[in-house]
């Protein structure tokens, strides 16, 4: 597949990447393994590392295996307590008048529908949200559910809302399947802590959060991001096709950078003793459309003996181009769509 994961990926036992799947941060295992075009731009930390195919690491390669504590938290007390004392009662009709949850406690809504679950916790035995159906959060909301969580047909769970002001807890050994799914073009955003369960992100899904489960699945090119991290907008393929199309030359004492929109720039001044005298970042406005220049000069105060220094990043601001240069007074940079 080519799935994509914008954060670190920890387990304790095995990490398997193939296809066109791509991991924007670090990973740990004990067993890492690395085939197709899969590319991690992040640090490796193994006990054993396999790789074939065109696969890649961009960062360091650690043969030290970092464990996670494999002991979770005992979820038996927070289901007493969720089964007890719980805000089931304050769940509203949705958008068409009907009521999402049954006497079953399943909660599900369908058919284009939406609902507004307010600060509170809630009790589900299953939850299911389809048919391009919308679940909005507003404040903080626990959600403890003894069976599957499913998402499906382009629905959403807090799509719109903040990762952090959902929390969902999943308990397979009391619910049977337990499985959290999302599928059809759907999106979460929430933490989600199910220590038995599986968690599949399937087609063109999205997750935004936390995710903390038994075993992983990401397949077709769903995505998962942390809050604090984003997939890059350039597709691997198309950095790699134009990494020669790059320039950095000097004409007329004006050094002039030529790059695409999804790369930055990079300007470091030292003095002769290494010492950084300046710095510069440069980037292209969002959804620009043709071309955008900069023009950057050295400050003046700085009259000693120089280098100037251009980097030239891509893809998770990995290093793709650099390039030395005695004193310069002008850099221009033109950002290609």
């Amino acid at each position: 597949g080519a799935g994509r994961v914008a954060a670190d990926v920890l387990t304790n036992n095995e990490i398997k990447l193939n296809g066109r799947a791509a991991v924007y941060g670090d990973v740990y295992g004990k067993t890492v393994e690395l085939d197709g075009q899969s590319a991690v731009y992040g640090n490796v930390y193994y006990e054993t590392l396999k790789t074939g195919g065109k696969s890649e690491i961009t960062g360091e390669k650690i043969q030290k295996h970092i464990t996670v504590n494999p002991y979770p938290i005992e979820l038996g007390s927070i289901a007493e307590h969720a089964a007890r004392d719980n805000d089931n009662n304050k769940i509203p009709l949705t958008e068409k008048g009907k009521q999402a949850i049954d006497k079953d406690l399943r909660f599900k809504i369908d058919d284009k529908d939406s609902i507004t679950l307010s600060t509170g916790v809630y009790y589900f035995k299953k939850m299911e949200i389809n048919g391009k159906s919308k679940v909005k959060i507003n404040g903080n909301v626990n959600i403890f559910c003894e069976g599957e969580v499913k998402i499906d047909g382009k629905s959403g769970f807090n799509a719109s809302g903040n990762a952090y002001d959902s929390i969902i807890f999943a308990d397979k050994e009391k619910g049977g399947d337990g499985k959290i799914q999302v599928d059809g073009e759907s999106e979460i955003k929430a933490v989600v802590y199910a220590p038995d369960s599986e968690i599949e992100i399937n087609g063109k899904s999205k997750a935004v959060g936390h995710y903390f489960g038994r075993q992983g699945k990401i397949d077709g090119e769903g995505t998962l991001q942390t809050p604090d991290k984003r997939i890059p907008a350039a597709p691997i393929k198309e950095e790699d096709d134009n990494l020669n199309k790059i320039k950095i030359k000097e004409e007329d004492g004006i050094i002039k950078v030529e790059v695409f929109t999804f790369n930055a720039v990079e300007i470091n001044i030292y003095n002769e003793d290494g010492n950084k005298l300046d710095y510069a970042r440069f980037s292209a406005p969002k959804d620009i459309k043709g071309t955008f220049e900069y023009s950057y000069k050295i400050k003046e105060d700085i009259d000693a003996e120089y280098v100037c220094e251009i980097r030239v990043l891509g893809v998770w601001d990995k290093l793709v181009r650099t390039k030395k240069f005695e004193e310069c007074k002008t850099i221009n940079i033109k950002f290609i769509q």
